[in-house]
């Protein structure tokens, strides 16, 4: 989430449908009005499920 907003991804970006930030997919900021990255979480596979650890 960006500011309680679920973002949407894309192949190439993720994208705030809320206040229409752009961020590439490692969550760094390619368009404002965001001003810091997204925070990333450490995530684990486990069999078909991708699960969040911090």
């Amino acid at each position: 989430t960006h500011l309680g907003c679920s973002v949407n991804v894309t192949p190439k970006e993720l994208i705030c449908p809320c206040h229409g930030s752009i961020f590439g997919r490692g969550g760094e900021v390619f368009k404002g009005p965001a001003n810091r990255p997204l925070e990333q979480l450490a995530v684990e596979e486990r069999g078909e499920f991708i699960v969040v650890l911090s």
